[in-house]
């Protein structure tokens, strides 16, 4: 069997990174301090083409999509946290943004969006609310049932989340095409 490609985009190798997942790639590296990202052997443990052996074509592309799909989500965590203020972690920025645009949401409504366990959840809500970011309260007639409000520390927590990370995204929307950004989705969404 032949290895698996270890990128998917074929003008990746052929151009020296010039496809979309060289720009993103690129652009993630350029916002890492030095030595943010830990190389192989260094913790991370790599998915290995002998791994795969015995899968079918169909099984490696979805392996070998799978592990794009993570590599690039790190890089983008990895360089967002980059700009990120220091008491400030991507999770925490991506629960104040949410609750900026719908607040009031409950821990599982939060859990569910962003993806996480309910536990998970709680303790990103609770270093929040020590940090007097977010309050929680009880809806009124249901004790058990808690909503999260954002603070105005908050929102201007989530002011200068925005600000350091404002070179990261117009970079990003000068090198990534509005274009290269729905063939992704419509791809994604299947």
């Amino acid at each position: 069997m032949p290895p698996i490609p270890q990128q998917l985009n074929p003008d990746l190798t052929a151009s020296g990174g010039a496809g979309f997942i060289g720009k993103v790639s690129k652009l993630t590296s350029d916002f890492m301090p030095r030595g943010g990202i830990p190389l192989s052997g260094q913790g991370i443990n790599l998915m290995t083409d002998e791994k795969c052996a015995g899968l079918t074509v169909d099984e490696d592309v979805a392996i070998s999509v799978l592990r794009e799909v993570g590599r690039l989500a790190h890089l983008a965590d990895c360089a967002l946290a980059a700009c990120l203020p220091d008491s400030m972690t991507v999770a925490q920025y991506a629960v104040l943004d949410t609750l900026f645009a719908n607040d009031g949401l409950s821990i599982t409504q939060l859990a569910e969006l962003h993806t996480v366990s309910q536990p998970t959840m709680s303790s990103t809500i609770a270093k929040l609310r020590d940090h007097g970011l977010i309050e929680t309260n009880s809806k009124p007639g249901d004790r058990r049932s808690r909503f999260v409000t954002l603070t105005q520390e908050g929102a201007d927590m989530r002011v200068r989340c925005e600000t350091a990370a404002g070179p990261m995204r117009n970079d990003t929307a000068a090198i990534i095409s509005r274009e290269d950004w729905m063939s992704l989705q419509v791809t994604v969404d299947g």
